[in-house]
């Protein structure tokens, strides 16, 4: 008897427990059909409601309390059922329905773009079908947007074309004059000074043909083998010739392998880095370029000992026009657009670039680049068709 009455117990317990268990996963499948960032409504095949989420319910402002065990025509408005009603009879015989684009108007002043998706499915041999709604405003309101950035920035990019070439020409003329009357000091001084705004136009129109070229997707660099050290060792030489109040530095590690890049892409990026360096750094002092091997990456570090950057922009420097005013130096000369060109051409290569800085104790821009692998060589030899590649 108690033999009987214990096996009776354990049974009563796995019962239990299986009960649990099942409650469990109804509860946590309501849990995840609320939790889902979209409208779900599952459908027998009559069109009676099983199941409806919070946010399909505000999707399609319905107003019942508990629309589940009633028509699905009874509880949506009536330009969204007949919509229902097409999906339901092509996914009755089609299996499914992907994004079907659905307009429907809130009190007749808000109207939203939803995407509707739909699948058929079995549960205890019955035909079920589950309707998914995604609002697509927002989406549609970003991709056009985005489309409108793009046509303003091929706008940009053409208007830079066309100012490039009366801009060369004006500078063409300014070489001839200034020749012409260097005798006459006044006339050669004006000529000179014309000369030398022609000059910065061509930089900002050179600057702003680079940064529409990063955006618009055009950048392709033509990789070969780079020697970091040997480069930044050239840019620096040449940017000496004019620089009067800074000393630049290069420490570089021995052995230092090469990278696959484009190397006027690269010198650009040189170029920049420490010209922003220098001109963040008005009292002068080192500008220091360090490169060494870290992992299977060239890290390159560029230091100042500048103003700083104030923590609450760091997040922006690298987007275009973004500069950070300093009513002390307010003649820091810059376009803004110097980070963004550098960003731009760092991550066409697959590397990334960072910055620490703080006000009054200057800046380190950091870039990683890939080190160059036999592989890539023979790979880059091949696309150009100078050897084959097997």
């Amino acid at each position: 008897m108690n033999e009987r009455r214990t096996e009776i117990e354990s049974i009563e317990n796995e019962i239990a427990a299986l009960r649990k268990q099942v409650e469990d996963y109804k509860a946590l499948s309501v849990e995840l059909t609320e939790r889902v960032p979209a409208g779900v409504m599952v459908l027998d095949r009559t069109g009676i409601v099983l199941t409806l989420n919070r946010n399909m319910t505000a999707m399609f402002d319905i107003k019942s309390c508990n629309p589940s065990g009633r028509h699905y025509a009874d509880s949506v408005p009536e330009d969204i059922a007949e919509q229902i009603r097409q999906v339901r009879s092509e996914v009755m015989e089609k299996g499914f329905v992907i994004n079907r684009p659905l307009h429907h108007s809130i009190d007749k002043a808000i109207e939203i773009d939803i995407g509707l998706n739909a699948t058929l499915f079995e549960m205890n041999g019955q035909p079920l079908i589950i309707i998914v709604c995604h609002d697509r405003t927002a989406v549609n309101e970003l991709e056009r947007l985005r489309t409108l950035d793009a046509k303003k920035t091929e706008s940009i990019s053409r208007v830079a074309h066309e100012l490039k070439s009366p801009l060369t020409a004006i500078k063409a003329y300014c070489d001839v004059l200034i020749e012409t009357y260097r005798s006459d000091s006044t006339a050669a001084g004006f000529i000179q000074g014309i000369d030398s705004e022609t000059e910065r136009l061509l930089r900002l129109v050179g600057e702003l043909m680079n940064v529409t070229s990063i955006e618009l997707g055009q950048v392709r660099p033509v990789l070969h083998q780079v020697d970091m050290a040997h480069l930044a060792r050239e840019t620096l030489q040449e940017m000496n010739m004019t620089n009067k109040k800074h000393r630049l530095v290069l420490r570089s590690e021995q052995g230092l392998p090469s990278v696959m890049a484009d190397g006027a892409m690269l010198k650009e990026v040189i170029t920049n880095l420490v010209s922003n360096a220098i001109n963040h750094s008005p009292t002068g002092g080192d500008v220091v370029v360090e490169l060494r091997k870290q992992g299977k990456n060239v890290k390159m570090d560029v230091i100042d000992q500048g103003l700083g950057i104030p923590r609450e922009h760091l997040a922006n420097i690298f987007q275009k026009f973004y500069r950070v005013y300093r009513p002390d130096y307010p003649d820091i000369p810059g376009s803004g657009l110097g980070l963004a060109i550098v960003k731009g051409i760092v991550e066409a290569h697959k590397g990334t670039i960072t910055v620490k800085s703080a006000p009054s104790e200057g800046s380190k821009f950091s870039v990683l680049l890939p080190v160059s692998r036999a592989f890539d060589a023979a790979r880059e030899e091949a696309a150009l068709g100078r050897q084959p590649f097997a």
